[in-house]
């Protein structure tokens, strides 16, 4: 993939560290780097995550966080997903990475191995409020209470849950509701647990627009590489703080034109001759389809790319490792410049928002469906 890059913007991501900080004084703030840090490249994330003193991560496999050791990332580590296999709870302990339990079978198996470790691994509790996902229901605390010892109780380090729908209403009676169980949940288990426990609720929406939510630690995922969770949460930011929130994109992706070719009325374009050209025109190869990263929903005319600040339309359908575009209006010296799929290029812009549009999905999926073997450039 020699001729496509991601540039990765170091400025973006120490501002969204700031503006994070700003307004979530009082909790710590985990940037969430899962997924590839978000199509964003984990290696690198854990660079700027070193080069800025940041001073947790979260991930979702046992895999990731023992990656970020091996990247030399010595701040805390904390697995939010799903429990991880018995045979590698010695090695995480001895990396000092945290794990979750999100239910009993997972608590048995991580109080009955610990016991049989030198060195124990702390552990965060979920509990379910209302996402039906993972976690314990409050009712069972007494249950998990009764199977803890003094020894294991000193090594429950959080409790936590996770909101259903903070991102896509702009009312969020369910929110609330889901974050007065929390708060059940916080008075019951400050009731057995260490004064220390840390219990944390809010991703990047509810940090952003639900102060109340925010608890002791922020697990903050897409926000914290520049990208708002959904326009209500850009409205709701609005709304509760007056002022609109100033996030900056930490990725770019480029690529190049690698040949081009002129093509007449009436010649087809592409796969299934889905696209006929209207007139003469010229159109560029570039060395991008659905194998990068890059939908297939964008075929013809649903997308465009930048170059030297000019929209140059996509024909024909997206391809494995190829696509189309139709330069026909590019001045010949500029069929060198680089193409952007999503940046900025002489004042126009191409979001992650905007390419999620084209392809009909959401900035998560169209960021974590970038190849993760593209090279990657901090900046």
């Amino acid at each position: 993939m020699k001729h496509t890059k991601i540039q990765l913007s170091r400025n973006a991501f120490e501002h969204n560290l700031s503006f994070f900080k700003g307004i979530i004084p009082s909790a710590l703030l985990s940037p969430v780097v899962k997924a590839n840090a978000y199509g964003h490249g984990m290696a690198e994330i854990a660079s700027l995550a070193k080069e800025f003193k940041v001073p947790m991560l979260m991930v979702n496999y046992a895999h990731e966080a023992m990656f970020l050791r091996k990247t030399g990332y010595k701040g805390r580590v904390v697995i939010v997903g799903p429990f991880p296999h018995q045979s590698s709870l010695s090695e995480l302990a001895q990396l000092n990475i945290e794990i979750t339990a999100s239910n009993m079978g997972a608590l048995e198996i991580w109080l009955r191995t610990t016991k049989s470790l030198a060195t124990t691994g702390r552990v965060h509790l979920k509990f379910n409020t209302g996402l039906n996902r993972q976690g314990f229901e409050l009712s069972q605390l007494s249950e998990i209470t009764k199977k803890l010892d003094d020894v294991s109780l000193q090594y429950i380090q959080g409790v936590s849950s996770h909101f259903a729908n903070v991102e896509d209403v702009m009312d969020q009676d369910f929110a609330n509701a889901q974050l007065t169980q929390m708060k059940k949940i916080q008075t019951e288990c400050k009731k057995v647990f260490s004064e220390d426990t840390e219990f944390h609720l809010a991703a990047s929406g509810a940090a952003m627009i639900l102060p109340e939510s925010q608890f002791d630690i922020c697990r903050v995922g897409i926000s914290i590489y520049g990208i708002m969770p959904s326009s209500l949460t850009k409205l709701s930011y609005h709304q509760v703080h007056q002022v609109p929130p100033v996030l900056k994109p930490v990725l770019s992706w480029k690529t190049q034109i690698v040949e081009t070719r002129t093509i007449h009325q009436g010649d087809f374009v592409g796969y299934g001759c889905s696209y006929k050209a209207e007139s003469k025109m010229r159109i560029g190869v570039l060395p991008v389809g659905y194998d990068e990263g890059y939908s297939r929903l964008c075929s013809n005319h649903n997308a465009y790319v930048l170059i030297a600040g000019q929209r140059c339309p996509v024909v024909g359908r997206i391809c494995m490792n190829m696509m189309m575009v139709d330069v026909t209006n590019l001045p010949e010296e500029k069929l060198c410049d680089e193409v952007v799929l999503i940046g900025e290029s002489l004042g126009e812009t191409i979001s992650i928002d905007q390419l999620a549009t084209w392809s009909q999905t959401i900035s998560y999926e169209a960021l974590t469906r970038i190849h993760q073997d593209i090279p990657k450039q901090i900046i």
